[in-house]
């Protein structure tokens, strides 16, 4: 199963996405040891970017090769465990919407048009 996880310019959450479904993967005490070894790659990865180890790796390597390691958390779970999770994570992503966002979603919806990157959190919002 692929996952997409879409947010790229921050515009639909106040914070940032991907650390926060970390967290609430934290949180929510799924594998503490799946965590720690992400947590690990991360430090590699990042300390790899920051210190410009790999010239290679530019902002933009950077950043698909660390959403791919953040698909490590999910790598071994079924799909019913997968879609739990972010139906979780996601009524309580809610409360961090761009209300200006949210707005033109809904005026969007009443013209029956769904964007499918956001489907799940669409029906979260619509549910508040």
């Amino acid at each position: 199963m692929k996952l997409a996880i879409y947010d790229f310019d921050g515009t639909l959450c106040d914070q940032e996405t991907i650390p926060f479904l970390i967290e609430f993967y934290r949180k929510n005490k799924y594998s503490y040891k799946k965590l720690g070894q992400f947590y690990l790659r991360m430090i590699g990865l990042t300390f790899k970017y920051k210190l410009k180890v790999d010239s290679s790796l530019d902002k933009e390597k950077y950043r698909a090769t660390a959403a791919n390691t953040f698909m490590y958390l999910f790598e071994d779970k079924k799909k019913e465990d997968i879609i739990h999770f972010f139906s979780d994570s996601a009524a309580e992503l809610v409360n961090y919407f761009n209300p200006i966002v949210v707005e033109s979603l809904k005026e969007k919806r009443s013209k029956d048009i769904i964007l499918w990157s956001v489907q799940v959190l669409i029906r979260c919002f619509s549910m508040k």
